[in-house]
């Protein structure tokens, strides 16, 4: 998303639960980016040095932005 609220049409975002599925709307969930099959443009990778946080933001086809 940007500053203004507009999703950039080239990327697919959602809301999904624990399980990488995604939830209705109006149902608490965590914001992701679909990173696969191929990642967008731009997007982060990874925490230098860090592989178990890179881990954390990673869940399954998803990047989790870590906004709820």
């Amino acid at each position: 998303m940007s500053s203004d609220n507009n999703i950039p049409s080239h990327h697919e975002y959602a809301h999904i639960d624990e399980s990488g599925n995604t939830v209705p709307l109006n149902t608490e969930g965590d914001t992701a980016v679909k990173i696969k099959p191929e990642r967008p443009v731009g997007l982060f990778k990874e925490y230098l040095g860090n592989p178990e946080a890179t881990a954390k933001t990673v869940r399954g086809q998803w990047y989790i932005t870590g906004d709820r």
